[in-house]
């Protein structure tokens, strides 16, 4: 028996199961995509179609039938997440094959080879906030000498976007801005200065690599003979030409993915790679999925009118089995605040239907609608979790954590130097550590050399050569711990006991922030435990790595039962049972900033597609006539996205079926407010229904004071409890009873 055969022999329910079981899994369509081999294969998969499923038969298939060795197979994904998934599915059929993302496997290359073009083995990964960071030091430097205007969020928007389009300063494409230009170029050097990369350079870099060396470039085209893609249509530039170097002539090349699901071109994204994938591949075959299993036909029937209107696709109709379930629902109210008690209203029935929260999710197009619905979530008591917020490992205490690591195995890593110099206090200021960079620069060592030379820095207070002494004791003690103790994790509690971080949190800040603060570094010491037991031969370089290529959407536990909270990006490759997709308006989404910009358009319906598809059974599409920016009205026409669903009838919620009234009749007295606020009202009396512009409905219980100083106290809807509002900034509304 074969070696390759021998891996695979898989145990479901205890029993022996092969190629050909698994084969009679799938329908016609998804059987010939697995069976195909002649030349290089695009899936077009739509939404819900299984096409996870498919490449994890192809890679049984590829092992068991065509007996190709599992270290030669490789499975790319966009999100750490997905990757993970794809190894547990293919554990439990006893397979391990290559899998990671695309910034994953070409930091594994630099790691090994970026030494051919100047690259030290220990480079460290600067996420946003440090690229961020650097470019505005960059900026900074360069302005004494030219005017720069460009923000540095905007330059580094600006420095991405070439690097994903493989655009080298001082080209002709980068040129066109001279000040950027000069940005980009000088930010380069400071990366390469603290041998760092960014995400950008991730990609670029190891593309150089690979063209400059042939050699190397043939190593891996053997080491991975059969490549899987997934999410094709969310490649950029780079990431296709990645692809390109290492598939080489390749035929066993399979790329998976949907155009009607691209909606990343507003960060690199290239559409055209998948639309247009037999131009680089002109060998290839095209195969399309359009059974769903994850939606009713209704929603189906939905989603599909509504991407039907883009141009820039490959034409398909999802199709299910599933003819049950609930019509689409598209709600019209009259303001956020009534939009949010609406969304929270259901969910309190859906959750007494059956429904657990965690398989319930409200989308929305921009984090700042979120803010509304939160608040109701709150004071209702609903357990929810926001995605995509900040993500563990960007907040404050956790990257001074990271930053401290880096540099005990990085020195050269200025950022991360710049950002602990100080954490505890030491009273080494901002200008003590430009003196210590300049001598490392001018004397060409390195920066923990340069604290433990002090004496021969010219300007250091005596208090500031002690620390910086007592600092480089401390830290060139623990680099050596680190690089030789095969148990690191041991040594990283341990390690941040003796600098004193945790108490400096303590007298840093609040109690309450200090405490969150205190709890997320414990959280980060259990993280460190869990990788190292999960990956015993691991290094502390590796767990940084690991770290610096995580997402907000990786830290997401969906077992818990909360409802989840996200925009439309984060959504992408999830589902739910319920689903209320907010804010379908014009402006919020589709979000555009130039109305004849077509493609533009496109990339927003694309993303209200992919809202509407995550859902299984349920799905409402909300728009409200009015929000609130800053306590003022902003009103808004229902999306066009709406109009284009032919089937679907707007409704009031007033006309819902089954609709629970707004209003109940509330248990207390209203007669026994404060005399004066009595008699000092004329318009609003304790029983009358008031609007409040921001916290919706509400009835009047009573009240105190008089003149500026009167005050109402008001049930609003969905409250357990009164609130007190001034009346002269209240805004009311009389309502009708």
């Amino acid at each position: 028996m074969p070696l390759a055969w021998g891996i695979v022999q898989m145990t479901l329910h205890n029993e022996p199961v092969l190629w050909e079981s698994l084969l009679d899994t799938l329908n016609p369509q998804q059987k010939e995509a697995v069976l195909f081999k002649e030349n290089q294969l695009l899936i077009v998969a739509g939404a819900g179609s299984g096409k996870t499923r498919v490449l994890m038969v192809k890679v049984v298939y590829l092992i068991q039938k065509d007996n190709v060795q599992p270290e030669h197979i490789l499975a790319v994904t966009f999100t750490n997440k997905a990757a993970d998934e794809m190894k547990e599915r293919l554990l439990s059929l006893g397979i391990s094959i290559n899998t990671g993302t695309f910034h994953a496997l070409a930091l594994k290359i630099l790691r090994s080879h970026g030494h051919y073009i100047g690259l030290e083995k220990n480079l460290v990964v600067y996420d946003e906030q440090d690229q961020k960071q650097l470019v505005k030091n960059t900026i900074d430097e360069l302005s004494s000498n030219m005017a720069i205007t460009e923000k540095p969020a905007d330059a580094v928007e600006w420095i991405n976007r070439k690097k994903d389009d493989l655009i080298e300063p001082d080209s002709e494409q980068s040129v066109t801005n001279s000040n950027l230009n000069s940005v980009y170029k000088y930010y380069n050097e400071k990366l390469s200065q603290c041998n760092a990369v960014d995400f950008g350079d991730i990609i670029l870099k190891s593309i150089k690599l690979l063209k400059q060396y042939p050699d190397l470039r043939a190593y891996y085209q053997h080491k991975w003979q059969h490549i899987l893609v997934d999410e094709y249509q969310d490649t950029n530039t780079a990431q296709a030409e990645f692809l390109k170097l290492i598939a080489g002539s390749n035929k066993n090349l399979t790329v998976v993915g949907d155009p009607d699901q691209s909606i990343y071109g507003w960060r690199g994204a290239n559409i055209d790679n998948i639309l247009y994938f037999n131009k680089t591949y002109p060998e290839a075959r095209l195969f399309k999925l359009e059974r769903n299993y994850r939606s009713t036909s209704k929603i189906l029937s939905a989603a599909n009118s509504l991407i039907e209107n883009n141009l820039e696709r490959h034409k398909k109709r999802l199709w299910t089995d599933n003819q049950k379930g609930p019509n689409v629902k598209a709600l019209r109210v009259n303001t956020d605040r009534e939009e949010a008690h609406l969304v929270c209203d259901l969910i309190e029935q859906h959750y007494i239907k059956g429904i657990p929260y965690r398989d319930m999710a409200v989308f929305y197009r921009m984090h700042s609608l979120s803010r509304v619905i939160e608040d109701v979530l709150l004071r209702r008591g609903i357990s929810y979790c926001v995605i995509g917020g900040l993500p563990f490992y960007q907040r404050k205490e956790i990257k001074n954590v990271i930053a401290y690591l880096r540099i005990l195995f990085n020195e050269a890593d200025l950022i991360s130097w710049k950002r602990i110099i100080n954490i505890p206090a030491r009273g080494i200021g901002k200008k003590s550590f430009e003196k210590i960079v300049d001598f490392t620069i001018s004397q060409k060592i390195g920066f923990l050399d340069a604290l433990r030379e002090n004496k021969n820095i010219a300007g250091l207070s005596k208090k500031v050569r002690k620390e910086c002494s007592a600092l480089s004791d401390l830290l060139s003690g623990y680099k050596n711990k680190f690089a030789d103790n095969e148990n690191w994790e041991q040594e990283t509690e341990q390690f941040f006991d003796k600098i004193g971080y945790i108490p400096y949190l303590e007298y840093a800040e609040t109690a309450e922030k200090a405490g969150l603060r205190v709890n997320n570094v414990r959280s980060f010491f259990e993280a460190v435990y869990e990788y190292k037991k999960n990956n015993p031969i691991a290094s502390l370089e590796d767990f940084l790595q690991t770290v610096s290529l995580r997402s907000g959407i990786d830290e997401w536990d969906e077992q818990e039962d909360k409802i989840s909270l996200m925009t439309l990006h984060c959504a992408k490759g999830l589902e739910f049972n319920l689903v209320f997709l907010i804010g379908l308006e014009e402006g919020v989404l589709p979000y555009i900033r130039d109305t004849e910009d077509v493609s533009q358009i496109e990339e927003e319906r694309r993303l209200c597609y992919v809202g509407m598809t995550r859902a299984k059974e349920n799905l409402y599409l909300l728009s409200s006539k009015k929000r609130f920016s800053y306590a003022n009205p902003v009103y808004a026409e229902q999306s066009r996205f709406i109009s284009e669903i032919p089937d679907l009838k707007t409704q009031q919620p007033s006309k819902m079926k089954k609709q629970k009234k707004y209003y109940k009749p509330v248990n207390y007295d209203i007669t026994a407010s404060d005399e004066k606020f009595n008699q000092q009202i004329d318009e609003f009396l304790p029983g009358d229904y008031v609007y409040h512009y921001d916290l919706g409905k509400g009835q009047i219980l009573g009240g105190t004071g008089k003149g500026k100083s009167k005050k109402f106290v008001i049930l609003f809807d969905g409250d357990k409890t009164p609130q007190t509002v001034v009346a002269s900034y209240a805004g009311l509304t009389k309502l009708e009873q």
